[in-house]
């Protein structure tokens, strides 16, 4: 079972939902991002295969993506070639990353604040976060909700489906250790009607909102919104059970407050 899960899931993560959820992020942040224009790099925190950062690159702005995973920036690299030196890609932890030029927007989609595995790692990645964005600079990530956790991975058994090949995903949830466990099974396409199969477990995990918000504070953030959001295109009651919106905004130049107004529509302020 390999150690490093994205060394199995790389192979067939391009496909079914996991090109639904950032298509859905960059949707919803388009006009943040547009607004961001062609100046500071945009920080595509937990790039992964480069999806997200794909879509932003798109739009003309400079990209700098970080992620964990060698295999899942090589697909990031494939993916982000056309735009050139627009997009540079770094083989970094959240919690140790620096970048040589700060940036005034930072996202992170799909998860990667729950992959974190406690609130002082949360609390570090936050304050590294912090230091490389501008004055007034702006950090949105999504984040998976417990109800999520207790309603759709509590022994439960999902199947993706795709032209890259097959996979598995037996999940489970532990309310007690506030942790989840995807146990994986890939079946890569590898000829006509032949499969190669690999099998690792991923962890994700769930962090309470007094819990972001005081992480968030402590890392110098001013000010913390959060909203209901889902990805899906059915926006019913249930969907936005399942996940929120995160927006955090750093002082302004010399210490002065960030502006009141809320970054994009439908967030409340917490902080």
């Amino acid at each position: 079972m390999s150690q490093n899960p994205y060394h199995v899931f790389a192979q067939v993560y391009d496909q079914d939902v996991h090109l639904e959820v950032p298509r859905a992020f960059f949707r919803t942040l388009r006009p943040l991002v547009l607004a961001h224009g062609a100046g500071p790099p945009i920080l595509d925190l937990g790039c992964g295969s480069g999806l997200l950062t794909e879509a932003l690159a798109a739009t003309g702005a400079r990209v700098i993506g970080l992620d964990g995973s060698r295999p899942m920036l090589a697909l990031a690299r494939k993916r982000c070639a056309r735009f050139g030196k627009r997009v540079a890609l770094v083989h970094a932890r959240l919690e140790r990353f620096q970048v040589a030029e700060r940036a005034a927007l930072a996202l992170a989609c799909h998860d990667v604040v729950n992959h974190l595995p406690s609130r002082s790692v949360l609390a570090r990645v936050f304050a590294r976060v912090q230091r490389a964005l501008l004055p007034g600079g702006i950090l949105v990530f999504d984040t998976v909700t417990e109800y999520c956790f207790e309603r759709y991975w509590s022994d439960n058994t999902h199947l993706l489906e795709g032209p890259l090949g097959d996979v598995v995903m037996s999940c489970d949830w532990d309310a007690d250790m506030q942790r989840a466990t995807v146990r994986i099974i890939s079946y890569v396409r590898a000829g006509r009607n032949r499969f190669a199969r690999g099998e690792t477990l991923l962890h994700e995990y769930f962090h309470a909102e007094a819990d972001i918000s005081r992480a968030l504070v402590g890392a110098g953030f001013e000010q913390v919104w959060s909203r209901p959001w889902s990805p899906w295109r059915v926006q019913d009651a249930e969907a936005k059970r399942l996940r929120r919106l995160w927006c955090a905004v750093k002082p302004g130049p010399g210490g002065r407050p960030a502006s009141k107004r809320s970054p994009a529509p439908g967030f409340r302020r917490l902080v």
